[in-house]
This record gives structure tokens, C-alpha cells and sequence, in this order.
């Protein structure tokens, strides 16, 4: 689960999600701020050795920057 938390300074808006991808969306359609992601390679690299494939791999990998920021956090 991961949180999507708007506003630092209170709870209002904050919601739980069962993706990244998906707060990320939520964050961007109740600030209006669209924020980028990086591919984190190394951990894309580990997940495809495990298995997982390409595709999905590439999904869990991504780095929202709204988690540098300290709005969406998992659970």
C-alpha cells in the first residue's frame, strides 16, 4: 500500500493506494503539478533475474519524484 499525502502540513486528501503509479496520478490531479520519474536500472536489472517480466519490471522500478518530496510513501 502506499500513501499519497497532498499537503505536508495535514492530513487533508490523504489517500492509500495499492500502487505507485497510481498516487502518483491522484497527486497530479489534486495539485495540478504533472512531476517526472526515473527507471531505477539496478533494481529493474534484479526483478527481471528473478522472473518478472519486462514489462512489469519496468513499472515497479520507476522512481516518482513526488517520493523524493515525501508525498507518496509506502506502507
Amino acid at each position: 500500500m502506499y500513501i499519497a499525502k497532498p499537503n505536508l502540513n495535514n492530513t487533508a486528501g490523504m489517500k492509500e493506494f495499492a500502487t505507485k503509479a497510481e498516487a502518483a496520478n491522484y497527486l497530479e490531479e489534486y495539485t495540478g503539478h504533472s512531476m517526472g520519474y526515473e527507471i531505477n536500472k539496478s533494481y529493474k536489472k534484479q526483478l527481471i533475474s528473478e522472473g518478472v517480466s519486462k514489462s512489469e519490471a519496468h513499472e515497479l522500478s520507476k522512481e516518482y519524484d513526488w517520493e523524493l518530496i515525501d508525498k507518496i510513501y509506502e506502507v
